[in-house]
């Protein structure tokens, strides 16, 4: 089916090399739209394809965005000739790794994921003093420790900045007790040569604050930028992009409030309200904001109910409303409420026996649930009013094996410390290894636990393989062990920003479960 713009996106896609906010609601053809732009501007002004800049904010986002711009065009890129995509961390991340040194961050800084940085504050709980803080519940302590690192980097803040403030009680205390741990926390980092995903941003503004050489060539080697989802970006983010690519270039922000999705990670809505005035035009004057309301997934009816909804939990911009695509069906909308479950699951069966009359298959009708445990009561009505019916519960999905090791995989790279997931994996159809294999890593794990180092020890089986070259294993067993030692770092690297299933089909593809 051809793309045919709708005048509002039609002036998105044709506006000049300038710096430019859109709001975009969902089902607007965003991506079409920006994709198009991109394109636009490769054609009007000459900008190549490798000048080209785009950032989102996960590695499935920046796929798409990729195959969207290579369908738009008329010709397949040619080899070097490709737009960058990147996901906000893998731009700093290949900042870093080109001039990171200059801030302390090495070439072979291992980045952890925020379980790692979790083992990592327990040992520092352990040296830390607490007088105030109750560390009786250590996980919760934990949690709020990683959570406020997570607030001091998306502001640009060191923990030693907390305790420079003046303490004027228990509250005070408490966060200067936490502040501590944490300034161990960093130290503990620095030691062992690893990184965490807060530390990229925050270390890619003092890299560019400290060394304007550098902003110099990453500002050369785009003319256009493409900030996608904007409105889920921290201060930090926001401050590394406005120190790049500010001052008149061609940054393009898109977003919509009403999709923010990572405010409970340290996003701010404002950061999008802000861009006109960070990102000015080179006149000196504020950006632009162009809007994208035409829907093109629903009907007037069900969009007349969304933008009621959206003017009741939010302060909305009621220009930002949505409207209808002309000659869309204006669809259909019932709701009720029967007083319990069962009387609800008896109106399904009868709804459904009523669709079926009026000519819909049966297999042209589905019901959604949001736990399985609404199930039951449903199939039981189907069945009582003779309604074939299959339901697709994945519960017993887990008694495939195939599932079984993929489950396994999932859970070990979401907690390395989960041993029987790892054991799971160790003695499946890819490694083939016996408990008598496994033996001589539990005996490491058991040693180690009982020491007190310098260095920080995760008391996991995968931190015992990451140890290898000093257990003494059978060789055949340690081919095996290194084999997954190799997939394991990979798929742990490859897993941060990337959609579950686009993890799931990276497992089944590389470890062949």
């Amino acid at each position: 089916m051809s793309f045919i713009p709708s005048p509002e996106q039609q002036e998105v896609i044709e506006h000049g090399l300038g710096p430019l906010r859109v709001t975009a609601g969902a089902g607007t053809g965003k991506t079409s739209t920006l994709a198009r732009r991109m394109v636009r501007l490769i054609d009007r002004f000459g900008v190549r394809p490798d000048e080209v800049l785009g950032v989102t904010f996960t590695n499935k986002a920046a796929d798409e965005l990729a195959q969207r711009i290579r369908g738009v065009r008329d010709h397949p890129p040619r080899p070097g000739e490709g737009v960058s995509i990147f996901t906000y961390h893998g731009f700093a991340m290949r900042l870093l790794a080109t001039y990171g040194t200059l801030v302390g961050m090495e070439r072979d800084t291992r980045i952890i994921t925020p379980v790692l940085s979790r083992q990592i504050l327990r040992e520092c709980l352990v040296k830390t003093p607490f007088e105030s803080v109750d560390i009786s519940n250590t996980d919760q302590v934990v949690d709020k420790l990683l959570k406020l690192s997570g607030e001091l980097a998306d502001n640009l803040l060191h923990p030693r900045a907390l305790l420079q403030e003046p303490v004027a009680g228990e509250v005070d205390a408490r966060r200067a007790e936490l502040a501590r741990a944490l300034v161990a926390y960093e130290e503990t980092k620095l030691r062992l040569g690893v990184r965490d995903y807060g530390d990229l941003i925050r270390l890619g503004v003092e890299l560019v604050r400290k060394h304007p050489f550098v902003s110099d060539r990453v500002r050369s080697s785009y003319r256009c930028v493409l900030l996608d989802e904007y409105q889920d970006t921290n201060p930090a983010q926001q401050e590394l992009f406005a120190l790049l690519f500010g001052g008149g270039m061609a940054v393009t922000a898109v977003g919509d409030l009403d999709q923010t999705v990572y405010e409970w990670r340290g996003a701010s809505p404002a950061n999008f309200g802000y861009f006109p005035d960070r990102f000015r035009q080179t006149s000196g004057s504020e950006a632009p904001t162009l809007r994208l309301t035409v829907n093109r997934r629903s009907g007037k009816r069900i969009l007349d109910l969304a933008n009621r909804v959206r003017t009741r939990i939010s302060v909305a911009d009621r220009a930002a409303d949505q409207t209808a695509l002309e000659g869309t069906p204006p669809g259909e909308l019932h709701a009720a409420w029967y007083g319990n479950a069962r009387r609800e699951a008896e109106e399904i069966a009868r709804q459904i026996l009523r669709l079926h009359e009026a000519g819909f298959a049966w297999s042209d009708i589905a019901v959604l649930f949001r736990k399985n445990g609404d199930i039951e009561l449903v199939r039981l009505a189907l069945e009582e009013h003779d309604v074939p019916y299959q339901v697709s519960d994945l519960g017993g999905l887990l008694r495939v094996p195939e599932i079984v090791e993929l489950h396994a995989w999932l859970r070990l790279l979401a907690d390395p410390e989960d041993g029987p997931a790892l054991v799971r994996i160790l003695l499946g159809s890819r490694y083939r290894l016996g408990f008598s294999d496994l033996a001589p890593l539990s005996r490491w794990v058991a040693t180690q636990s009982h020491r007190a180092g310098e260095k920080v020890v995760a008391h996991a089986l995968v931190e015992a393989i990451d140890n290898l070259d000093t257990i003494t294993v059978p060789e055949d067993a340690r081919v095996s062990l290194t084999d997954f030692q190799h997939l394991y770092r990979f798929l742990l690297t490859e897993s941060q920003g990337t959609s579950l299933s686009g993890l799931v089909r990276l497992i089944l593809s590389r470890s062949g479960a």
